[in-house]
């Protein structure tokens, strides 16, 4: 129960580190248990009065980031309180993607879409196993449809709680009187930042060794059909990007079968 409480953020006011609070648990309740235990007993402490009995040491934890967050939240009251899933990877993902779930309209041709799953409906049908994926990007919820060798070859991806880019068609649904989409090719985060980014941006820190990052990249050095690459660099005085040569154009994209390549993949 006081998990659950901490992953719905219900101690935030006491201390807003929840991963803090949940890594902590068990040594609070051996605490107050030992409190419990010590209780109309007399001891070393008590002639100097309650202040200074010695205070539990809580273990040094990391706190988690927005998307643990929220998916803590998920699984603790069924829902996403404190903030939108999507928010996390948007400003990524919009450089490659610009229309939004909301304003997605029919078209002939294949489309990209994105956006967080938060539920996945798998059936039995005529012609074997078919999908249903929500997709949420904080504007509005679509369902994606995958049915035959197009759920197969992307089982494997179709995960809650993470971020899908989906290739597929748009059209009317004369039925429900909205959009029907049939996916084509789904791509996790990761594989969607190799296939559309058009350049890999570093971002490195005054303490920074130049000479293992020329060994890093050296074997993904691709004059012909790698990616730009781009250093972020600062120190305590100033900072400025720097565009490496063609020279050091980066192979670490993968092959991709969309035409165009138009954001930064970004590493630290």
């Amino acid at each position: 129960m006081i998990e659950a409480l901490i992953r719905a953020g219900a101690f935030d006011s006491i201390e807003p580190n929840r991963a803090l609070l949940f890594a902590n648990v068990g040594l609070a309740m051996e605490a107050a248990d030992q409190a419990h235990a010590n209780a109309n007993q007399g001891g070393l402490f008590d002639m100097f009065g309650d202040d200074v009995a010695p205070a539990v040491e809580m273990v040094a934890t990391r706190p988690w980031n927005d998307a643990v967050k929220l998916a803590e939240e998920k699984l603790a009251i069924g829902f996403y309180l404190s903030g939108h899933p999507f928010s996390a990877y948007a400003q990524e993902v919009r450089a490659f993607i610009k229309t939004t779930l909301s304003r997605l309209t029919p078209r002939k041709e294949p489309q990209l879409l994105a956006g967080f799953v938060t539920g996945i409906r798998v059936k039995m049908g005529n012609r074997g196993k078919m999908a249903f994926v929500e997709l949420d990007d904080g504007s509005s919820k679509r369902e994606i449809g995958l049915f035959g060798d197009s759920y197969e070859v992307n089982r494997n991806k179709l995960k809650e709680d993470i971020v899908l880019v989906v290739q597929g068609k748009v059209s009317e649904d004369s039925f429900s009187g909205g959009l029907r989409i049939m996916a084509d090719r789904i791509y996790d985060l990761g594989e969607a930042r190799s296939c559309f980014a058009r350049g890999l941006s570093l971002q490195m820190n005054g303490n920074a060794d130049v000479n293992r990052l020329k060994a890093l990249l050296t074997p993904y050095r691709d004059e012909e059909n790698g990616g730009l690459v781009r250093i972020s660099y600062s120190n305590a005085q100033a900072r400025g990007d720097v565009a490496l040569s063609q020279g050091w154009a980066s192979g670490w994209t993968t092959a991709c079968c969309w035409p165009c390549r138009t954001g930064w993949a970004k590493r630290r």
